[in-house]
Parts: structure tokens; sequence; C-alpha cells
């Protein structure tokens, strides 16, 4: 690579399934399957059981694990965490949802109460919130939505800085192999 970009700086993105062969992202999921279902026995307020999302906990904390640089325990207690406010939020949510397969765009099994989802998380849970907020939630989602745009408009101009010579003379032959 570093002859195709000479002199330059480049990154390789990454998505998180490279995380899931770490020890400490295997052990916590493996550990917070009996505790997310005791999480959803004794937490007030959860209205779901994680029998289909248990098998995917590993995915919960997979960032977790980079975030705490390996540590079992700090990973664990944030998985912790995370899994109590998915729990509620999904437990918030499934009334949502339910609604929205009974329409007839998903299929229930007989028997069944409602459905839900564990994808959820504060991202969508807060736009929600501030979105069913009469006038002013809409308001303050947008301010936040074009406030941080603009911060991270700011926060990459100052890292990158691309009136440099080597951006502007740059052409794409040059990247091409000889």
């Amino acid at each position: 690579m570093t002859k195709r970009f000479k002199g330059q700086e480049f990154y390789i993105g990454m998505d998180s399934a490279v995380l899931l062969g770490h020890p400490t992202t295997i052990t916590v999921g493996l550990v917070l399957m009996p505790i997310a279902l005791l999480l959803a026995i004794i937490l007030p307020g959860n209205a779901i059981i994680p029998l289909a999302g248990i098998s995917s906990m590993q995915w919960d904390v997979a960032m977790a694990t980079v975030i705490h640089k390996g540590k079992f325990w700090r990973t664990l207690v944030s998985g912790i965490i995370g899994t109590a406010m998915v729990l509620l939020i999904s437990s918030y949510f499934g009334p949502y949802i339910t609604q929205f397969a009974l329409s007839g765009a998903i299929s229930i099994p007989e028997g069944a109460t409602g459905i839900s989802a564990m994808t959820v998380n504060l991202f969508t849970f807060i736009p929600h919130i501030l979105a069913n907020i009469h006038i002013i939630g809409p308001v303050v989602l947008v301010a936040l939505i074009l406030g941080l745009a603009l911060w991270n408009r700011a926060w990459l101009k100052k890292q990158t800085n691309l009136s440099t010579t080597e951006f502007i003379d740059a052409d794409a032959s040059s990247y091409t192999e000889k």
C-alpha cells in the first residue's frame, strides 16, 4: 500500500466482526447470556425475554472491548449496562413494533402477545422521544443534528489540511500500477 500511496497517510476501515474473535469479546458475550436472562426477569419495566437476541451478545460488546482495551471486568460492566438499556428500550418500542407487524407487514406466531427487537439503542430512542414532543421536540432534534454536523465539519477541517500541494497536485494516474 505504501508503494501506491507514496508518502501519504491512509486508513483502512474495518467492521466490528474482526473483534468477535478477541478472547474478551467471546468471554463477555458468553457470560452476558445468562445475565441478560436474569436482567429480563428482575429489571423493573422490562417486558421482553431476549431469546432470539441472546445469541448475538458478542456483537453488543465488540466495541466495548476496544474502548476498555480488552479489560474483562470493564467490558462486562459496560455489557451489563448496555444490555439493561437495550431491554428497557426494546420494551418501550415493543408496542410500536407489534402494531407494525399486526398491520400485515410481518406475521406474528400463534399465541404471541407482542414482539420487539433488540436492535434498538439510545440513537433510536432519543430522536423518537424528541420527535414526539410537539413543536419543540422536532426543533431541538433538527438543532442537535445541525450542531453535530457543524461540529464534525470543524473537527474534520482541523484534522485534515486539504490545501496542501500534495493534494492539489495529485492526479489519478499517480495511483495506477505501471
